[in-house]
């Protein structure tokens, strides 16, 4: 059998609408098609019809288990593919269930890829038992990050420290800046929140003063991006409120409804970034705007470290160092900008050798 035959099914938190494993699924797709131009390509989803319409692949309802059996019964190889789906802090049920995936690949004597995933935090001793079982049996193993990697040596599994496969995410050919209300005379300032426990009233006021205290002036745009509507909008349009009360002439503008193109192509315009969300913060490095992550998990926290980029907790929001984090930003753009360039072009190399991983295994 031919490469171009080759049937590839691919699991992950695919069809709900989430900008970060829609980014994920739209360069892994474009990375086999690249390199196998007639794979048979097959995604777990949400909402498969609207997978097949927007990727050009096969889909199949993630929930129908005797259409998920088959799927993985007359595949090749299974990829599990990016994000954070082996974890129990969402839910206990989501760790069984990608698990329960991988195992039955592995049982039908099909080829499983853990294609560039965060792995954990699993704080449950049976969903680490789990975890060491099934990933043992894995054909390869890649994570995004040395923090997953240190997690699996201690459950004895076997990884290689790749990157996130957003790294790869094309830059947009052009931009249509009348399309989303963008100004291309200001200095565009993003904002990505996302709903949260703390976000609330009180620490969504504390974020509106500090960024009109640094960037509250004409020559700014404060750009609110909403990448996912059912978590983000409510929370874009109460900061907006809260930057309208402190300063009633600030530029905003909220933008919502985004694909996954559009919303990489919004965040590449941007020349300041704060951001709630990973993938956010992620794309934005990645076209080196200088950064600062508000950190509701591990996972944001460590990608700034990683990244030398100003955070903050989003459970410990002080006011005094997010101002002072905000104007390190604006005085040394130059700055921050050479050190995330470098950073991306890392990262992006290192995003190239999942699909090297992927080629083997098909051979």
């Amino acid at each position: 059998m031919s490469l171009n035959n080759k049937k590839i099914l691919i699991s992950g938190y695919y069809g709900f609408n989430n900008f970060g494993d829609d980014a994920i699924l739209h360069v892994i797709i474009e990375d086999i098609k690249k390199n196998i131009p007639e794979a048979d390509i097959t995604v777990l989803s949400a909402t498969p019809q609207r997978t097949e319409a927007v990727y050009g692949v096969k889909a199949v309802n993630r929930f129908d288990l005797k259409k998920v059996f088959s799927a993985i019964k007359y595949t090749d190889v299974f990829v599990s593919g990016g994000g954070s789906l082996l974890q129990d802090i969402t839910s206990f049920k989501s760790l069984v269930y990608y698990l329960g995936l991988i195992f039955t690949a592995k049982m039908l004597t099909k080829k499983v890829f853990i294609y560039a995933q965060g792995i954990g935090p699993i704080d449950s001793k049976i969903g680490r038992v789990l975890t060491h079982f099934v990933l043992k049996r894995a054909d390869v193993v890649t994570v995004r990050d040395n923090d997953s990697k240190n997690f699996l040596d201690y459950l004895d599994v076997n990884a290689d420290v790749t990157a996130d496969p957003v790294w790869k995410a094309l830059n947009p050919d052009s931009f249509d800046f009348e399309k989303f209300g963008i100004k291309q005379d200001k200095i565009k300032v993003g904002v990505q929140l996302r709903n949260w426990k703390t976000l609330d009233d009180k620490a969504t006021e504390l974020l509106a003063k500090a960024v009109n205290k640094t960037f509250g002036d004409m020559s700014y745009q404060i750009v609110l991006l909403s990448l996912q509507d059912s978590q983000d909008l409510a929370v874009s349009k109460l900061f907006e409120s809260k930057l309208k009360v402190l300063n009633p002439v600030i530029d905003t503008k909220i933008v919502s409804n985004l694909s996954v193109l559009d919303g990489l192509a919004v965040i590449s315009q941007m020349d300041f970034m704060a951001a709630v969300r990973f993938h956010a913060a992620l794309c934005a490095m990645k076209f080196n705007i200088p950064t600062f992550c508000i950190s509701y998990d591990p996972k944001v926290s460590t990608l700034a470290e990683e990244a030398g980029a100003p955070w903050a907790s989003i459970n410990k929001l002080n006011l005094e160092e997010i101002e002072a984090k905000l104007e390190d930003l604006s005085i040394n753009k130059s700055l921050h900008e050479e050190r995330l360039r470098l950073f991306s072009n890392k990262k992006q190399q290192l995003a190239n050798k999942n699909v090297d991983f992927l080629m083997n295994m098909l051979k």
